[in-house]
């Protein structure tokens, strides 16, 4: 049985930590393979729970994925698929150089802030043959899925 390596680019989202917890419960499936968190373009001014600096730490112990230094970094690790929880303004130039080396790319929504930037995302997902899957949280609610 494959097992998949997983990545993860970007803690500033909160659900960062669900879609983390989600695969480590495939257990003998996956394997994350590094993490890196690009600087913030604003300061992060509180300690409360969910900053992306208590996010990393927390997806570090519950994955024991080692804290890589750059986007390429996770990138040189070989993923089958990058986890992006980045800011949304930066979700474009994030994905779009995972995509276009053939690495599947799970984005938190979101997709981009404008629809010039989701077309992007897009056309590089069709150029490295990959796949471009956008989370929305409450798709994976059983209590909201008609389906």
């Amino acid at each position: 049985m494959k097992t998949y390596r997983i990545g993860v680019i970007g803690f500033a989202h909160m659900h960062v930590l669900d879609l983390i917890k989600t695969f480590v419960a495939c257990k003998d499936r996956v394997r994350f393979v590094g993490c890196y968190d690009l600087p913030p373009k604003v300061p992060t001014i509180t300690n409360q729970k969910a900053n992306r600096y208590q996010n990393m730490q927390e997806a570090i112990e519950l994955t024991g994925m080692e804290k890589l230094h750059s986007v390429s970094a996770v990138l040189n690790e070989s993923p089958d698929l990058v986890i992006v929880c980045t800011e949304n303004a930066r979700h474009a130039e994030v994905c779009e150089k995972i995509l276009r080396r053939g690495i599947h790319v799970l984005v938190e929504k979101p997709m981009a802030p404008t629809l010039q930037q989701a077309l992007f995302m897009v056309r590089a997902a069709e150029l490295g043959g990959a796949k471009l899957i956008v989370n929305w949280p409450s798709s994976w609610m059983a209590a909201i899925r008609t389906g």
